[in-house]
């Protein structure tokens, strides 16, 4: 483990891969920005912890996992990762989930 925090923590989401699920990159852009867009409640293009745990955890549903139950230190180090004084900027959230779906991807959890 990687104390650098510039690294997305990998994986970030440990738990049992989905059915697979075949998925373009523009199709990964929309889906990151849709969740992002359902948590954000007072459309200020940032999330809380509380909304960013959410938005995660509906976001691995429509991806086929069951029940997203997302480690807590996983959830943790995509916070620190990804939070600006506890709020998550919409644009890096984008960038980091579509990163995290193309990592998927590449163990061959989606197409």
């Amino acid at each position: 483990t990687s104390s650098d925090l510039s690294i997305s923590p990998q994986p970030a989401f440990s738990h049992p891969p989905p059915p697979l699920i075949i998925m373009t990159p523009q199709e990964m852009e929309n889906l990151a920005k849709e969740s992002f867009h359902r948590f954000d409640s007072n459309k200020d293009s940032f999330l809380d912890q509380h909304e960013f745990k959410n938005c995660l955890s509906t976001m691995l549903q429509s991806l086929g996992y069951k029940s997203p139950l997302i480690p807590d230190q996983d959830l943790q180090n995509a916070l620190q990762y990804l939070s600006n004084n506890s709020k998550i900027e919409e644009s890096r959230f984008v960038q980091w989930a579509v990163r995290e779906m193309e990592s998927l991807k590449a163990k061959g959890f989606l197409q």
